[in-house]
């Protein structure tokens, strides 16, 4: 039996299973969707609005193709992108979270996710302190500029590109925030 970080009461955390695949994908899909939405609004909508449109589909298809095809690519690809999840459920709905890939020499925590009306809650950090006690160390992430004190917080630290595996330190070349969990335990 594994012992995991206990989530906040009401919220119920256990590993993911390839049942859960569809459900995480609506989860990461959801904020995906309303940004892209946004984009394709402010590019689309000034070049409908003119009426010698024609020129201008040379840059609206290739936006709403890429719009459609992305999610459905990372959908496709979804079983080897990570190897080991995470979820927590909220009255029976999945509402955060981790996705997890093993490499020979070390961890990376490739998403952490908490939907926005669950946020602030401690359910992202109950992931967290799980994939910490669960996953081989180091643990490595990249990490969105105004996610580094969460992860700060939860004991991750900025590394060295001298010091990172070959794939994330090529990451970090551009302006990606690499961060690692090393302990000398498990």
């Amino acid at each position: 039996m594994h012992s995991y970080q206990s989530p906040p009461s009401s919220y119920r955390l256990r590993p993911g299973s390839s049942k859960d695949n569809l459900n995480i994908f609506i989860l990461l899909s959801y904020d995906y969707y309303k940004i892209l939405i946004i984009i394709n609004v402010l590019i689309c909508v000034p070049f409908f609005s003119r009426p010698d449109n024609t020129p201008y589909y040379s840059i609206v298809i290739p936006v709403l193709v890429v719009t459609i095809i992305s999610p459905v690519l990372t959908w496709l690809e979804r079983d080897k992108l990570c190897e080991q999840s995470w979820v927590v459920e909220y009255e029976n709905r999945i509402v955060g979270c981790a996705l997890v890939k093993k490499y020979a020499q070390y961890s990376e925590l490739l998403r952490l996710h908490v939907h926005a009306s669950h946020r602030k809650k401690g359910v992202g950090s109950c992931l967290v302190r799980t994939v910490i006690r669960e996953i081989p160390k180091p643990i490595y992430l990249v990490s969105a500029p105004k996610a580094l004190y969460f992860y700060t917080k939860l004991g991750f630290f900025p590394i060295p590109r001298h010091r990172l595996p070959r794939r994330l330190s090529d990451k970090s070349c551009f302006g990606f925030f690499i961060l690692g969990y090393i302990s000398t335990g498990n």
